[in-house]
């Protein structure tokens, strides 16, 4: 579109005023336009105030100098013009709900988090979006049956995560190769794991829905329960990194929403187009836990080191739920849960040692047995206190929600280290207690 020249004109400017201070009327001059043409026209077409795309901008620059430099975060503030290191650390996390210490030589992170320059592509994006606007509607509950694939954000590399999907589907493809596929509906289902906040990494499984056949290797299940979605139509092979920059900026910011609870759910229509569905809520400090959360404490527990020893196993790598890898741990060492609620005993989630911090991490548990003079000590690290009532498919649910969308709002991210299960009582109808410490660290 001939107006896009224009827009390309605005951001051009912006970036070569950047790191200085923002000045509407300088920029305006620049262009010879009025200031209220500038600011009117920059968000009809992108829908981002240009005020607020300007400071996200200089956030980016920003936490991508704490990510690439030695240099201190005092120094990175007065370049980017902010007047205190205080004044960066404030903008960071209302913008990006992380501290920029996350980011210090952690440039995997500032490329996830970073809001790009726009381009054609955002715009032609942004302009469907307009055409064709997002709804909200109800996805029915259903049984899918798929295999997982383990991804990196798509804003590290786009070509190479649409590269592994075409890998996941061919592996999906031979995986069910003889099965009867008439009437069935197919989606990929996205899931994060406990350390997608930190390395952009992420599960995603290519499913089907229908009666289970038999298959060349273990498949997962996925239960859906019914919930209101809104879906996004987008074109055939979009752009997913303007989808996410268009998601979190333009359609959650107006209307106050989050995150509520995963997957996100991709599927091809008939026509070829890509549906999109994400489950949002309304954004509040003052929300209330989702239902199975009984208590969460409002402060981190200090550090404890245990002494003891230690039974270690493998999480079957189809049970990408979290309830059903607690219903796994829970099953799996049922004859030392005496012991564990006498506090003798803790079964802790998560890899042990391990230098790279990838969603494997969640696929791994160890029974631990309090024994003053072990051979083996454990250190717990900042974690909060997570008390759980409820069915483990509810628990499960529950605890993805908390961990990517409600700790934000009370000012933790979940941190690389263990989930320490410290107490659980099976009740009448299915129903557990848990007692649950949760890795935690300031965001």
């Amino acid at each position: 579109m001939r107006q896009f020249s224009f827009i390309y004109r605005i951001v051009e400017t912006v970036e070569t005023r950047l790191p200085c201070k923002l000045n509407i009327n300088a920029i305006a001059t620049t262009l010879n336009v009025s200031r209220w043409h500038l600011q009117h026209e920059f968000k009809r077409y992108t829908g981002i105030p240009l005020g607020r795309y300007y400071r996200l901008r200089l956030l980016t620059l920003a936490i991508d100098a704490l990510a690439s430099s030695e240099r201190n975060v005092l120094d990175i503030a007065l370049e980017h013009g902010f007047e205190s290191q205080e004044a960066l650390y404030r903008a960071v996390r209302q913008n990006f709900l992380v501290s920029p210490k996350h980011f210090k030589r952690n440039p995997t992170l500032a490329k996830f988090f970073g809001v790009p320059p726009i381009d054609s592509i955002y715009l032609s994006f942004f302009q469907r979006m307009q055409s064709c606007p997002p709804e909200e509607v109800t996805f029915p509950a259903d049984t899918f049956f798929g295999v997982v694939s383990n991804f990196s954000s798509v804003f590290f590399d786009e070509k190479e995560t649409g590269f592994k999907v075409e890998q996941m589907w061919q592996t999906f493809a031979e995986a069910t190769s003889g099965w009867q596929h008439q009437d069935r509906r197919y989606y990929a289902l996205e899931y994060r794991n406990n350390c997608s906040v930190s390395s952009g990494q992420f599960q995603m499984l290519a499913v089907c829905n229908g009666e289970q056949e038999s298959s060349l290797q273990p498949l997962a299940r996925i239960e859906l329960s019914r919930r209101k979605m809104w879906r996004f139509n987008l074109s055939h092979n979009p752009p997913l990194k303007a989808l996410f920059v268009y998601l979190n900026q333009v359609f959650c910011i107006p209307r106050k929403l989050t995150l509520k609870r995963l997957p996100y759910i991709w599927q091809l229509d008939e026509n070829g187009n890509l549906l999109f569905w994400v489950e949002l809520r309304p954004f509040s400090k003052a929300s209330s836990l989702p239902d199975s959360i009984q208590h969460l404490s409002r402060s981190p527990l200090s550090n404890q080191t245990l002494s003891g020893r230690i039974e270690t196993v493998e999480i079957p790598a189809v049970c990408v739920e979290k309830s059903q890898r607690l219903a796994f741990v829970l099953n799996h060492f049922k004859t030392a849960l005496p012991a564990v609620n006498a506090g003798a005993e803790q079964l802790m989630i998560g890899r042990l040692q391990s230098s790279d911090y990838s969603p494997d991490h969640d696929y791994q548990v160890s029974r631990f047995t309090i024994e003053s003079g072990g051979s083996t000590h454990i250190k717990s690290g900042m974690v909060l206190k997570c008390v759980l009532q409820g069915c483990l498919s509810q628990i499960g649910e529950d605890l993805d929600s908390l961990y990517y969308s409600y700790l934000h709002e009370v000012g933790f991210v979940v941190r690389k280290g263990l989930e320490w299960i410290v107490c659980a009582e099976e009740q009448p109808g299915q129903v557990w207690y848990i007692e649950l410490l949760i890795p935690v660290i300031k965001r």
